[in-house]
């Protein structure tokens, strides 16, 4: 589990991607899971006193790890992928609202599995253009600077904004 303040941000069983995704600091490029983007907010834009705590709850069997999961996630939430507007404003901060940056971070934000991966995936396949790629790579604190070819949205003009 992974706690931001009293705030339970992941709740689960698992030993590998969702472990990794709570033990793992900023430096490591984050694992594909849903709550990684969310994770990864945290911790950039996160209040350093409310703080991150981290507990594991050691089972015998995985039927008894996702009981306690159940029980768990009644108890405390932790069964969602909300982002609180502090967070979220930081993340926009002196970002239009309409521009391509802003459109594919939101896009990100709602992706039913994991938006990091997605936006990856955007940049493979060349819909990311250089500099909206960058804007994001750095919002987002992660170095995954891959070329591209024939990109569809590109940065014209300097609000980003389609014309």
């Amino acid at each position: 589990m992974l706690f931001y303040g009293n705030r339970a941000l992941v709740v689960g069983e698992g030993q590998e991607t969702r472990a990794r995704v709570i033990t793992d600091g900023l430096e490591i490029n984050p694992p594909a899971y849903i709550k990684a983007i969310k994770v990864r907010l945290y911790r950039l834009y996160g209040s350093n006193d409310r703080g991150f705590r981290a507990f594991i709850i050691k089972c015998n069997s995985k039927v008894e790890a996702r009981r306690i999961e159940k029980e768990v996630h009644v108890k405390i939430g932790g069964n969602n992928s909300e982002i609180g507007p502090e967070i979220l404003n930081q993340l926009f901060d002196q970002l239009e609202e309409g521009s391509l940056t802003s459109i594919f971070l939101r896009q990100a934000l709602y992706s039913s599995y994991d938006g990091i991966s997605d936006l990856k995936k955007w940049r493979r396949e060349g819909i990311i253009a250089d500099g909206i790629w960058i804007d994001v790579c750095q919002r987002l604190n992660i170095d995954y600077m891959m070329p591209y070819s024939n990109c569809i949205a590109s940065s014209a003009g300097t609000n980003n904004q389609f014309l």
